[in-house]
């Protein structure tokens, strides 16, 4: 599968946090995702817990 890249994000993000995700990977979406115009990042744990930001 090739990498599809974007220049923009749409104003919401959402991430759901599995076994094969990093902290570093995670993180490093989120800061792309803010970069690229996001206004939110939403998180979800394997737990079901949401972190906003």
């Amino acid at each position: 599968m090739d990498d599809y890249k974007a220049h923009i994000a749409p104003e919401i993000c959402i991430e759901v946090f599995s076994r094969t995700n990093t902290v570093y990977e995670i993180e490093t979406k989120k800061a792309l995702y803010f970069q690229c115009g996001a206004i939110e990042v939403w998180i979800c744990d394997s737990q079901g817990q949401l972190q906003f930001f």
